[in-house]
């Protein structure tokens, strides 16, 4: 059952590009493992990620507080919501203080779950928060690793875009469409970094190999 939902979206352009004003704000209102974790990804060094990830943290704070019913109500601050994320890099919440009794009373003093996921297009962030105790489908997850095959198919779709069949090999690390569609971009404005190969070429290849064998 699901006992809370929230949702959030912030534009990444409210942040100023001010290195001093971000370092301000991070720490009055991150945890101190939130700004460890993001001292950790470097991305402290690069001013466009670090306006990135902030708002996306504040992203998932709003959408936690929704969750929990209050918002920003009752005692409950950024601080008390931390989100930080696992070895292999997918988020999760932590609750201190009074939005963790929030939460107990919620879930009647029973153990909770706060499902949270996040998303970014370059100029804006979106979070969603889920307070609940089982998966909402009735027939379940359709595998235990549903979330990842569908991040999965995300990547291929992307890539697709090109417009051409790719032989290669693709990792991603918290990857989005905007890292995909970036990563493309990047690779056809250098020349050197690919090669386009026809069913011609192939085939001719092959015949000169059967050729210089016999």
């Amino acid at each position: 059952m699901i006992l809370g939902l929230g949702c959030d979206i912030v534009q990444v352009s409210r942040f100023l590009s001010d290195e001093k004003f971000l370092l301000r704000f991070i720490k009055k209102y991150l945890t101190d493992k939130e700004i460890d974790e993001l001292n950790k990804s470097n991305k402290l060094q690069n001013i466009d990620e670090f306006k990135l990830s902030i708002a996306t943290r504040f992203a998932a704070k709003e959408a936690v507080s929704k969750a929990l019913g209050t918002g920003f109500q009752n005692g409950i601050t950024l601080k008390d919501i931390e989100i930080l994320h696992d070895t292999k890099g997918c988020p999760f919440v932590n609750l201190y203080n009074k939005a963790l009794m929030q939460a107990l009373y919620l879930s009647d003093k029973k153990n909770y779950k706060m499902h949270i996921t996040l998303s970014n297009e370059k100029e804006y962030v979106n979070a969603v928060a889920v307070q609940d105790d089982r998966v909402l489908n009735t027939e379940g997850l359709r595998s235990e690793n549903e979330f990842v095959v569908h991040k999965t198919l995300d990547a291929v779709g992307d890539l697709y875009q090109l417009g051409l069949p790719i032989i290669g090999h693709f990792a991603g690390t918290k990857s989005g469409h905007m890292h995909t569609n970036t990563l493309l971009r990047q690779l056809m404005a250098d020349e050197t970094a690919y090669e386009i190969v026809t069913l011609d070429d192939y085939y001719s290849f092959n015949r000169n190999d059967l050729r210089q064998s016999a």
